[in-house]
This record gives C-alpha cells, structure tokens and sequence, in this order.
C-alpha cells in the first residue's frame, strides 16, 4: 500500500529528538494506533467510524485506498505537530501567535495531501502547493511585519511564484525559528538543534501499518 501511495515526497521537517519517537516507525504506529481503539459510538472500531462517514460510500479498490491516504496522511500530521508542541515551547509558541493571526485577519486552515496549510477563506486548493526547500528560500523581509507576515506570504506566493497561494504551516514555524524574529521569540530564547526526518517515509511507515492492522482485524 506505501507503494501505491500518491507520488508527493513532503519536504524535510525539524523534529525535538526525542527517544522514545526517534525513528519514522515509532512516530508511524503511534500515529495509527488510535484509528484501531474502539469506538465510542458503535461497536467496531474509530476507523470503521471514519469509513461510514466518508463521502461519497467506498465502492471499490481505488476509492479505499484514497480513502486510506487521507485518513493516514491527516493522522500522521496531527501527531507530527502534536509532537512538536510537547517538545518543543518555542514552536508551540510560534503557532499559537499564528492561528491568532489566521482568526483575527480572515485566513483559514486546510489540510492537503497531508500537509497543513494557511490559505485564504472561500479558497481551495486546487493546484501544485511549495515545497519546505523553495519556501527556506522566500526573503527574510517577508517575516518581520507580524501584523503583514501571512498577507505578504500570501501576495508573494501569487505574484512571485507559479505556486498556489498556500502557506505550509509547520515550515513556517520553522522559518521563524531560525529567524529568531523577535515578535515571535525573545532574543535571548536559544532555537536548539533539532533531527530532521522525512515526513514521506512516515506516512508510508503509517499505510503499512494500517494494512496489517486491517489485515488482523478482518481476515
């Protein structure tokens, strides 16, 4: 099933270097895990809850394994920021200030493929997003306005780039970070050093394992 899993390789991301999560399998099952736990409302299982409230109904082959990408892919995203947010303050900080900006200035928040992005209301996205290597490269100026930073980022998107208006969300904390933009970060607040791990792999650790876990279940 990874191998059947749409060919979108997600750029690098920081990650606390935690034991007990230190490889892409670890983070993979602990990410899955919940999906099998029993559910609260019926007598099968979360993810059985998930596949009866998909629209439209999973009919065949195709449908259950796009079907399987969404929930997979969203799931591992959930953790992997769940997971950032515990270990690291600064940048559960930093994305507590810009779901402020998103709520206060009339952006929003969608999940593509995976990924978390800030993107206009009313807008989805229906074209080719930037990856975390081109976005490292947008100037340095676009970050320091915090009150213009996802207006800009947004316009700089439009106007100077082929890609659609998206602004991917964990490489944005990222770039502040490094930055050390004051208005997110106090000067003297040291950004540790931090393990960067292939998002692609663990998603692909995550189908597996949902496979064999469904394989378990119902066969």
């Amino acid at each position: 099933m990874g191998h059947s899993y749409v060919q979108f390789r997600y750029s690098n991301i920081r990650r606390i270097a935690k034991a007990s999560f230190s490889t892409a399998e670890d983070i993979a099952i602990e990410a899955i895990e919940p999906l099998f736990q029993p559910s609260n409302h019926t007598t099968g299982f979360i993810i059985t809850d998930e596949i009866r409230k998909w629209q439209p109904p999973i009919e065949t082959e195709e449908e259950a394994l796009f079907f399987l990408n969404k929930v997979v892919s969203r799931r591992i995203d959930q953790h992997i920021s769940y997971l950032l947010r515990e270990s690291d303050p600064f940048f559960s900080k930093i994305l507590d200030s810009i779901k402020y900006l998103i709520r206060s200035q009339g952006f929003a928040i969608t999940s593509h493929i995976g990924k978390t992005y800030i993107i206009e209301k009313k807008t989805k996205i229906i074209s080719t997003v930037i990856g975390g290597a081109e976005f490292e490269k947008f100037p340095a100026r676009l970050f320091v306005d915090r009150k213009k930073l996802l207006s800009s980022l947004i316009d700089y998107l439009k106007n100077e780039t082929k890609y659609f208006p998206a602004i991917p969300l964990n490489e944005l904390i990222f770039r502040l970070k490094e930055l050390n933009i004051s208005s997110f970060l106090d000067a003297d607040e040291q950004v540790n050093q931090v393990k960067l791990l292939e998002i692609g792999e663990i998603v692909d650790r995550g189908l597996k394992h949902t496979e064999r876990k469904l394989k378990e279940t119902y066969l």
